[in-house]
């Protein structure tokens, strides 16, 4: 995009075949507000989050979670959460978590651009601790601002940093299960700089979990596809037979969901 706003959409389980991010801005001033960006993935060097090549990105109460990049082309960080790769921008009252890249930037890349992330929440894990190459952030230039966030790391990026909370556990009510809200007792509680609660969730908020779908044609090896699931999925079984070889064992929460009475068809030739 060149300028504008994008406001209370959710993007779940897709593929950025671009090489920004799902939503980028190339030029002017884009606004991004309220948006829910799960469990998506990208090809070509791309970001399966949040991006800004170009011009100005304002991001705020907007939650990424689970991206999973492919290995990023020369002069981008293909950070899952937010990849910065030109222009300038804020990132405000946002969760960014459980996500992956190769390079070590699983939350935030910056290449030499002045951004300033302000109540947030940027960790690449919040079920274990992780360390600060894992955490969140990727940015050779250190031209990175945090302020009030919550992560591992974040006083020591700028002199300009200031009310940081350290931990890699914000206390969220199901991580697992993608609930990012905040519990009863967690550090974010009244810590932001407006007196509020940092990230994208206010304690007390109503539930706000969006549930990841993986889609499996028939024939496909479902026992791969159960496994690949994340916890909470709505795993859909199209039309049509699906063979077992043996026993499958499922421990997690997952919801499998048929085409149909006599259309999806699972069956067992193991023992």
């Amino acid at each position: 995009a060149a300028g504008g706003a994008v406001r209370n959409c959710t993007i779940v389980s897709c593929v950025n075949y671009s090489g920004y991010g799902m939503i980028y801005v190339n030029g002017g001033t884009l606004t991004v507000t309220g948006c829910r960006l799960v469990d998506n993935t990208s090809v070509n060097g791309g970001s399966p989050g949040i991006a800004c090549n170009g011009g100005t990105l304002n991001a705020s109460y907007c939650l990424v979670a689970g991206g999973r990049p492919a290995a990023p082309i020369a002069g981008n960080s293909a950070a899952p959460g937010f990849n910065l790769p030109g222009g300038k921008g804020t990132i405000a009252h946002c969760t960014i978590v459980d996500g992956f890249s190769t390079t070590g930037g699983s939350g935030i890349g910056n290449n030499n651009r002045s951004v300033t992330v302000t109540d947030s929440i940027i960790l690449s894990s919040c079920c274990e601790p992780c360390a600060l190459a894992d955490n969140g952030v990727y940015d050779d230039y250190r031209k990175l601002v945090f302020k009030n966030c919550l992560g591992i790391g974040l006083n020591g990026w700028t002199d300009a940093s200031a009310g940081n909370i350290e931990t890699w556990d914000p206390k969220f009510v199901n991580p697992r299960l993608g609930d990012y809200r905040i519990a009863a007792g967690s550090p974010c509680i009244g810590a932001a700089s407006d007196g509020g609660d940092i990230g994208c969730f206010a304690y007390g908020a109503e539930a706000d979990v969006v549930v990841p779908v993986v889609e499996v044609a028939a024939g496909a090896d479902l026992e791969a596809a159960l496994t690949a699931a994340p916890d909470g999925a709505e795993v859909r079984l199209a039309a049509g037979e699906f063979v077992l070889s043996r026993e499958i064992l499922v421990d997690r929460p997952l919801r499998i969901v048929g085409a149909g009475r006599d259309k999806t068809v699972v069956r067992s030739d193991g023992k």
